[in-house]
């Protein structure tokens, strides 16, 4: 019963269907004027540049620019109802916004799983394909940019055949833009680059019982090792890479007796609908060392983050809202009340 209750809830993330919590979700709608600007929260940390942000509507999802200098926002795309948006990120320098999307199915009942689309950052156009996926139960998701912006890393799904429990297989595949497609990880997901693009970080995929840890390896899969000492957390999400390459920051569930959110809850957002009472926060490791720290003590749930251009400072969206801090988690300061979903990224 409850596999059957846990597909249910990940086919909805991953297909063209509404999940009531996240269509209730207010939309952004912060529009201060200059004067305002100099009252923003965050003005004493004297941010600049904008975030790519994704928020939920019950009419789709809006793609949309938030300006930390004058906290405006700007509308670049509007997916429409029963499209999936999951994630937008722009390469350094870039003109287009790598999507995870999937357009609105031509049946309703159709399956329909995200893939990989470019779209110019000024919204012109539609989503276009990188690549088709050959397999109607396939998904790429959560991918990650090298550092050139010419080579793109994502997650892969395949669900498996026959019964609804069957949970499919997962790998981390090497995606160029011109659609050429490499496997260089088998039961993985999640990959982070490192800023010298040498090597890959990533979750370990075990199926059988929902636990996942952090693995770093070449940048081609090879010599894979753990960074983390096994089951060191319950679980472990989104994580990057310093701007040094010397540490990764990571999101976990905290040592505490809540109840774990299984490997496709956290990974396709169900933490939206059933983990609200599975408490995470933010750490770094020292890939030297080994030494954790804890950055953060909000005992948040769905994170994902983003380093600032200048590798200052962490933008990071959760169930509560917009936030910001140092990378040692000093300065914590909330931007908004918003709720995004899927990725945040920072750009110029």
């Amino acid at each position: 019963m409850m596999r059957n209750i846990f597909w249910l809830f990940a086919l909805c993330l991953l297909t063209a269907c509404t999940v009531p919590l996240a269509t209730a979700t207010p939309t952004v709608n912060v529009q201060p004027t200059s004067d305002a600007a100099s009252a923003l929260p965050w003005a004493n940390l004297q941010l600049s540049g904008r975030l790519v942000l994704i928020g939920p509507r019950s009419d789709g999802a809006n793609l949309v620019l938030f300006d930390l200098a004058s906290g405006d926002t700007a509308l670049i795309y509007h997916a429409t109802q029963n499209a999936l948006l999951g994630s937008a990120l722009v390469p350094r320098g870039g003109k287009q916004i790598l999507l995870t999307y999937a357009p609105p199915p031509p049946d309703q009942n159709q399956m329909t799983y995200t893939s990989l689309y470019l779209l110019p950052i000024d919204g012109s156009g539609n989503p276009q394909p990188i690549i088709q996926n050959q397999n109607p139960n396939e998904a790429h998701y959560n991918p990650t940019w090298s550092p050139d912006g010419k080579t793109i890393y994502a997650s892969h799904f395949v669900r498996g055949s026959g019964d609804q429990n069957t949970s499919g297989d997962f790998s981390i595949d090497r995606v160029t833009l011109d659609g050429h497609v490499q496997t260089i990880l088998k039961n993985a997901l999640w990959p982070a680059v490192s800023p010298d693009g040498s090597r890959i970080s990533y979750l370990t995929v075990n199926p059988a019982n929902n636990q996942n840890e952090l693995y770093m390896a070449d940048i081609t899969g090879a010599n894979p090792v753990p960074v983390l000492s096994p089951g060191a957390y319950p679980a472990v999400d989104d994580h990057f890479y310093t701007p040094d390459g010397k540490s990764i920051i990571f999101s976990a569930v905290n040592q505490v007796p809540a109840p774990t959110p299984t490997l496709f809850d956290r990974i396709f957002g169900i933490d939206v609908v059933s983990a609200h009472n599975v408490p995470s926060d933010w750490y770094s490791v020292s890939l030297e060392s080994g030494k954790v720290i804890r950055l953060t003590h909000i005992e948040d749930t769905g994170m994902y983050a983003a380093l600032s251009p200048d590798g200052k400072h962490v933008a990071f969206i959760s169930q509560t809202g917009l936030y910001v801090m140092n990378l040692d988690g000093s300065d914590l300061t909330q931007l908004s009340s918003l709720i995004a979903s899927g990725s945040v990224d920072w750009i110029p």
